[in-house]
């Protein structure tokens, strides 16, 4: 995963937070970076191929760990000529659950198929802590985006007024600014 979650619930803002709302917001920050970077950060030397049977991958490799972030691309299976037909079913995001007996467990059953391209992901650690700071905002500022100021009686307090142009996302972009070193280009 992108963050553990263990480590946002460590953080004072996320004190007796529910861990499947913060799971989602994780996946849901984790699927807007990659979109909006372009970038899948796919370790490219750890890649296998293997079948899927059981709900498992039937192989392993070297590289890949038990807490480890896998993405299957190219799912498929071979027809009766032997030629591949992807369909795609398995593709998608998985937490590797563990590694034994040449099988790999992930975090969601998978159907059996032929193919299974396997890559290892590995976020950099700056990506990480950008991550926390916008789930630190998420919590802290989310409510106030929108307002731009409030009374009580004789106390007044004025917000930042957010504009689409400084939005990124749904987060300021000035919290953004991490992930300028990962954008890749669009062909």
């Amino acid at each position: 995963m992108l963050v553990e979650i263990e480590d946002v619930l460590s953080l004072d803002e996320y004190q007796g937070a529910d861990p499947e709302e913060v799971k989602r917001k994780i996946l849901g920050i984790e699927s807007a970076i990659r979109a909006y970077t372009n970038n899948y950060f796919t370790v490219r030397g750890a890649r296998f191929t293997v079948p899927s049977f059981g709900g498992k991958l039937v192989g392993t490799m070297p590289y890949i760990n038990a807490s480890d972030r896998v993405q299957i691309t190219r799912s498929g299976f071979f027809n009766e000529d032997r030629y591949f037909v992807p369909n795609g079913i398995n593709d998608g995001l998985y937490n590797v659950l563990s590694v034994s007996d040449g099988v790999t467990e992930l975090d969601s059953d998978l159907y059996d198929l032929d193919v299974n391209e396997v890559f290892l992901i590995r976020y950099p650690e700056a990506v990480k802590a950008g991550v926390l700071d916008l789930l630190k905002w998420e919590a802290t500022g989310r409510d106030k985006v929108g307002v731009s100021s409030e009374s009580l009686s004789r106390h007044s307090v004025s917000y930042y007024q957010f504009n689409d142009s400084e939005m990124l996302m749904g987060y300021p972009a000035a919290l953004m600014g991490f992930l300028k070193p990962y954008v890749k280009a669009r062909f």
